[in-house]
């Protein structure tokens, strides 16, 4: 027979197992290389032409196989495997305009992540 104690354990172990659940599934919008527009924009845009994917000094962007909730042949980053470090070649590659230099006002025209 279960002490009080130990269904109380039990119980926060379920109710822990359950919320991990729930977040691991829950769907997030991927990060974009810099620059990207937004989102739904940015799908209409993207051909999948994978020229970013190629010139990033990096390998920090990587193209959707369909496995990842992202549409499949999108570039994306993944911090955690290869993280991204401005250069914006990626921007200047871009021949649709779904990754754009950002500028955030200033004289110098500076684009700004």
């Amino acid at each position: 027979m279960l002490s009080i104690t130990n269904l109380i354990y039990l119980i926060i172990a379920i109710v822990a197992y359950v919320i991990l659940r729930l977040l691991k599934g829950a769907r997030r919008e991927p990060i974009r290389p810099p620059g990207a527009v937004e989102e739904l924009e940015f799908l209409s845009k993207c051909i999948r032409c994978g020229k970013c994917l190629e010139i990033c000094l990096y390998n920090a962007i990587e193209l959707a196989a369909g496995d990842k909730s992202v549409s499949v042949g999108t570039p994306f980053i993944v911090p955690r495997n290869a993280p991204c470090y401005l250069c914006m070649r990626c921007i200047e590659v871009c021949p649709t305009g779904a990754l754009q230099k950002k500028t955030n006002g200033s004289e110098d025209g500076q684009g700004s992540c």
